[in-house]
């Protein structure tokens, strides 16, 4: 199974009416201690609604994960602070784990996305 999988029934599981228009996961990257992403940039255009999930699996679990819900018009009004691949296609997110830069991104010019996270009703 890979993380994906994993991280989508961590999803149905614990938010089983999310309606995202996207959803994307990434794995903890110990040895960095980040989440790595590749978006495309039709994400940060401006031209969709609604908001992209990343299910981001939990530092020291496995079968954990962390939901962030960020709305596009928040990813388009901060387009130029993000790392843009040359070929202009796609962008790269490295979203810190450290307790001293949580949920920033390293790759770019440092937004946070910590007010995203959602948190699971019981």
């Amino acid at each position: 199974m890979n993380i994906r999988t994993d991280a989508l029934k961590w999803l149905k599981r614990n938010f089983p009416t999310a309606l995202a228009s996207e959803i994307r996961s990434s794995k903890h990257y110990v040895e960095g201690e980040l989440w790595f992403l590749t978006l495309p940039t039709e994400f940060i255009t401006g031209k969709r609604s609604g908001a992209l999930e990343l299910v981001l699996q939990q530092p020291k679990s496995s079968d954990d994960f962390l939901l962030l819900r960020i709305p596009y018009t928040f990813l388009a009004e901060r387009a130029s602070e993000f790392d843009i691949r040359a070929d202009g296609q796609s962008f790269d997110l490295h979203i810190s784990s450290k307790p001293s830069s949580w949920l920033r991104d390293l790759r770019g010019r440092g937004t946070s996305f910590a007010s995203f996270v959602v948190e699971a009703k019981d």
